[in-house]
C-alpha cells in the first residue's frame, strides 16, 4: 500500500476534487486507503477529520442536497465501500463560476472519493440494490446549521422515476429560494 500513487483530478466546479487510486483486490476480497497526509496535503484546503459516520440505503434511494450553514459549514470527503451510487455535488457559493451548478461521479468500492468544499451541497442516487457511502468531515454534525437545498429543484436529472426520499428532504428549501451565505473564494 505504501507505493500506491493517489491522483487527484480537478473538476468544474473550482476545489471539488477527485481522488482516485489506494484501492488494492486480490484473491481475499479488497482493501482501500480512503485518507492519509499525502491525500490531504494535494487538497485545495487543508483537511483534518473530526468526524467520520456512513449510511446504507437501497436501490432508488435519493438522499440530499445536505450541507452546513456558517459557523459550522464543512469540507467533506464521500466514498462508497458497497455498491454504487450517482454521486452529486451542488456549488451553492455567490461569485463561483459554477454556481447552482452540479456534477456527478459514480462511486463504488474501487473508484475513489471526493473532496467536497465548504459551499457545496451533497447528494446521491444508489444505483446498486444497496450502498453504503461514508463521509468524513472536518467539522462536527451541528443540528442548527444543518441544511440543505431541495433534490429537485436544480435542474439535475435523477435516474429513478419513483424516487425514496425522506420526508425531511422533500421538505428542504428549493435553490431559487436560498439565499446563500457562502461567497467564492480562489484557493
Amino acid at each position: 500500500m505504501g507505493s500506491q500513487k493517489f491522483l487527484q483530478h480537478k473538476t468544474v466546479i473550482p476545489n471539488c476534487i477527485r481522488i482516485e487510486g489506494g484501492f488494492f483486490e486480490d484473491q481475499r476480497g479488497c482493501f482501500q486507503k480512503v485518507f492519509s497526509p499525502e491525500i490531504g496535503d494535494g487538497l485545495p484546503e487543508q483537511m483534518v477529520v473530526r468526524e467520520m459516520f456512513w449510511s446504507e440505503s437501497t436501490s432508488g434511494v435519493i438522499r440530499g442536497m445536505h450541507f452546513q450553514l456558517p459557523p459550522a459549514a464543512v469540507r467533506k470527503i464521500v466514498w462508497v465501500s458497497s455498491g454504487s451510487v450517482s454521486d452529486v455535488v451542488l456549488d451553492l457559493r455567490r461569485g463561483s463560476p459554477t454556481y447552482g451548478k452540479a456534477i456527478t461521479f459514480e462511486l463504488n468500492c474501487s473508484s475513489g472519493a471526493v473532496y467536497i468544499p465548504i459551499g457545496c451541497a451533497h447528494g446521491f442516487e444508489v444505483l446498486s440494490q444497496s450502498a453504503i457511502v461514508n463521509y468524513a468531515q472536518d467539522r462536527g454534525f451541528d443540528p442548527i446549521c444543518d441544511s440543505g437545498i431541495k433534490w429537485n429543484s436544480f435542474g439535475y436529472r435523477w435516474a429513478a422515476t419513483k424516487p425514496i426520499i425522506s420526508a425531511r428532504d422533500q421538505e428542504l428549501t428549493p435553490l431559487e429560494s436560498f439565499e446563500t451565505p457562502f461567497v467564492f473564494q480562489e484557493i
